[in-house]
């Protein structure tokens, strides 16, 4: 399902996308898939209930973005946040991956200015911030990806949605590479819209 939306207030355009993800090997393609075409400055939200994927979402995305199947990545619940640089076969060349995750900060919490400079990482890197609904407002990035992500009886279903023109193209994009399930109500990510070399 793929849908445009525009905000009331005449902001930013919004598009939006719904899969099915009917594994984890998905939820990990889905991440590897966006992380092909990442930019500096790139923001991907991560929403979900604990164990709905986010985490999974962002191994994908992490070890096709460094160019290493095999790189280790943990939720920083700890540390909140897990910085992962440029290693030499990165996809964005001296570019760093900084992943959050703000579940023990409070709904809004003004702590998240403590966390990290949000303009400079916003400016600089591409960030993954699981939780993001812990984030100050003022700290939220205008040009975002939110991916709500649910988990199912069979797999997980992924609702993105696009903040600013930079996610239209990517939405797009993700759009063509997917499939229409029988009934045609929504859509599911093959994996082979990721090169095997990536990080399979």
């Amino acid at each position: 399902m793929y849908s445009e939306l525009r905000n009331p207030d005449g902001g930013e355009r919004q598009v939006g996308l719904e899969l099915t993800l009917p594994s984890e090997k998905y939820t990990e393609t889905l991440g590897a898939f966006l992380a092909l075409n990442s930019e500096v400055g790139d923001a991907l939200l991560l929403h979900g209930d604990l164990g709905s994927g986010k985490t999974t979402f962002a191994r994908g995305y992490i070890r096709c973005f460094l160019g290493d199947p095999n790189y280790f990545v943990t939720s920083p619940t700890y540390l909140l946040d897990n910085a992962y640089p440029d290693e030499g076969n990165s996809i964005l060349e001296g570019v760093a991956v900084h992943h959050l995750d703000l579940w023990r900060l409070q709904e809004g919490d003004t702590r998240s200015r403590q966390v990290a400079d949000f303009d400079l990482l916003f400016e600089q890197s591409v960030t993954l911030i699981e939780w993001p609904s812990r984030l100050a407002e003022s700290d939220m990035p205008r040009s975002r990806l939110d991916i709500y992500l649910t988990a199912q009886e069979n797999g997980r279903t992924a609702r993105l949605t696009g903040t600013g023109s930079r996610w239209e193209e990517q939405l797009d994009q993700l759009k063509k590479s997917c499939s229409i399930l029988p009934g045609g109500s929504n859509l599911e990510l093959p994996l082979s819209v990721v090169p095997d070399d990536c990080w399979l």
